[in-house]
């Protein structure tokens, strides 16, 4: 089956006519985009690269039969799931991923749960630990 997927504006447009009804479509990313690129000045491209990995890598483990992912961009997924499964999927990957990013951190920053950072404006901020989210659209 297809999906006809196109962006308009900032939002999503799904052509869904040759989508089984036995599906659901989930689109999955990180919580917070701006962590993601704190995590990446602090730690390192390299070490980003290894968290798209694992996310990847996680998704793909979890795919069964007719179930497939397209990526929209390296943090954010689209997927089809079988309906009976997306949301124990979905809360499988959330724990997961919470659970597998923890040694891509310093101790100190897990205690506090954040990464404090400065940001353009040389403002001193906190960002989040990074985390996925997900949410159905079809």
């Amino acid at each position: 089956y297809e999906i006809g997927v196109r962006l308009v504006g900032s939002e999503m447009c799904i052509r869904d006519s040759d989508l089984p009804k036995e599906y659901r479509v989930v689109i999955m990313h990180f919580a917070k985009h701006k962590s993601y690129r704190v995590y990446c000045k602090k730690y390192g491209t390299k070490k980003g690269e290894e968290i798209i990995t694992l996310l990847h890598d996680l998704i793909s483990s979890r795919l069964q039969n007719q179930e497939f992912v397209f990526w929209l961009d390296p943090d954010t997924a689209l997927l089809t799931l079988e309906k009976e499964r997306y949301r124990s999927v979905c809360e499988e990957l959330e724990l997961s991923f919470s659970e597998k990013i923890i040694p891509f951190y310093l101790p100190e920053d897990l205690e506090r749960g954040y990464i404090k950072a400065e940001n353009k404006h040389g403002e001193t901020k906190r960002y989040p630990i990074i985390e996925l989210a997900s949410e159905r659209i079809y």
